[in-house]
């Protein structure tokens, strides 16, 4: 089991990128430089350490970017919803989480990542994915709301607005089957992959290419849409196979990017 709302994959891969700024939009990454299983991917920032959090100039030394997602999915009506966990409302989202202190991607470390997130309410069915078997069904992120819990960062990477930064690209995710790479990576670490569905984040507006290394549970929920939890906060995974079979399963989707982009400065 893992506990809803928490990821506990620790090993993540990643890339490092150079920051490239552009007119009122985040600062984007260029492709393709390090793999930090690999190779020593450290920033060339100086920053100052405060406790978890990397300041340089007063603002969060965002170093990291990553992306995750999650939603309900109601199969009768076909739509994508919000759930409630122990009575409380989970709206749909896709999110680009920042992080510093040389965050690679766990989300645990609360402390060191911040969420911006776009809203998938009454998102639209997507056509990018058109003739990829591997994708079950895909959606388009529908407006420019969304919402952040980030702030301290430098308006010159991010703008004075970082939601509407993100949220004027375009966004879209998808659920499928995983990749061989994400299932090789994958199954190694957990204790039933079978459970685990892959997908696409459609960020190639942001990134300029779609990540599909992708992974994540689909979790059973009420008839109104409550996410099913024991006694411990844990959550009741739903097969894969099931999924696949119903195209898509009701239940609360989380998806996970298995990748990382770090950014340096010029």
């Amino acid at each position: 089991m893992i506990k809803v709302g928490l990821l506990e994959i620790q090993m993540y891969r990643g890339s490092v990128f150079l920051v490239v700024l552009i007119a009122c939009g985040p600062a984007t990454p260029d492709p393709d430089v390090c793999d930090p299983t690999v190779d020593d991917c450290d920033t060339d920032t100086e920053v100052e350490e405060t406790g978890d959090t990397a300041v340089t100039d007063g603002y969060l030394d965002v170093s990291t970017v990553s992306f995750s997602a999650q939603f309900g999915y109601d199969a009768e009506s076909g739509e994508i919803t919000a759930v409630t966990i122990e009575g409380s409302e989970i709206r749909p989202t896709i999110d680009v989480l920042l992080g510093w202190g040389g965050w690679a991607g766990d989300t645990n470390q609360t402390s060191q990542y911040c969420r911006v997130g776009i809203f998938l309410d009454g998102a639209p069915e997507a056509d990018w994915n058109v003739g990829d078997d591997r994708i079950w069904k895909a959606y388009d992120a529908p407006g420019d709301e969304g919402a952040t819990d980030c702030s301290d960062l430098d308006p010159e990477m991010f703008t004075d607005d970082v939601v509407a930064a993100f949220t004027q690209l375009d966004w879209g995710v998808a659920v499928g089957g995983m990749t061989d790479e994400t299932r090789d990576w994958l199954e190694p670490q957990v204790d039933n992959i079978d459970e685990y569905v892959g997908g696409t984040f459609h960020v190639s507006d942001y990134l300029g290419e779609d990540v599909d290394m992708v992974y994540g549970l689909t979790y059973e929920v009420e008839a109104d849409m409550a996410v099913i939890v024991d006694p411990q906060g844990n959550g009741t995974p739903i097969p894969a196979g099931q999924v696949e079979l119903e195209r898509l399963a009701t239940g609360w989707y989380t998806l996970n990017s298995a990748l990382y982009w770090t950014f340096t400065q010029n």
